[in-house]
């Protein structure tokens, strides 16, 4: 049984496609790549997670990926992620805002994260580019309308 690609994680869906594209069946790749079947099936359906580098590695070879495409699957197993370690340095401030987020996380709908996704994105450009807000911007969340 196939599952449905909105269920799945980045990782889950690269795999999957991938996969596809090859005409590959999940116990083929378990092979190629020294692991069980079940343990694939838990990880592309999102169960598990892998974090190790040689696992992807092994991943990625047996998926039969260029040097972008392996690029890809790297990005979109930090996607998946289902557990983070917070920087060292991180203020107080930061984990109340970590605290905030997961639970704000719980509830969320489609939209609410698309939105916040965006924002996100847009505070890691001004991050990168050192930019200050511009005159009049928003100073709070509060006063943004979605």
């Amino acid at each position: 049984m196939t599952p449905q690609k909105s269920t799945l994680t980045p990782l889950g869906r690269f795999i999957l496609d991938r996969r596809a594209e090859l005409a590959m069946q999940q116990v083929e790749l378990a092979q190629r790549i020294g692991v069980h079947a079940t343990y694939l099936s838990t990880i592309e359906t999102g169960g598990k997670t892998p974090s190790k580098v040689d696992f992807l590695e092994r991943l990625a070879k047996g998926l039969e990926l260029n040097g972008e495409e392996k690029e890809v699957l790297f990005a979109e197993a930090r996607k998946s992620r289902r557990s983070i370690t917070l920087p060292r340095n991180l203020p107080l401030t930061g984990y109340e805002v970590v605290d905030h987020l997961v639970g704000y996380l719980d509830g969320a709908n489609e939209q609410q994260l698309a939105f916040l996704k965006t924002m996100l994105e847009g505070l890691k450009r001004m991050q990168r580019n050192d930019h200050l807000p511009a005159a009049g911007a928003t100073s709070s969340l509060e006063e943004v309308k979605m």
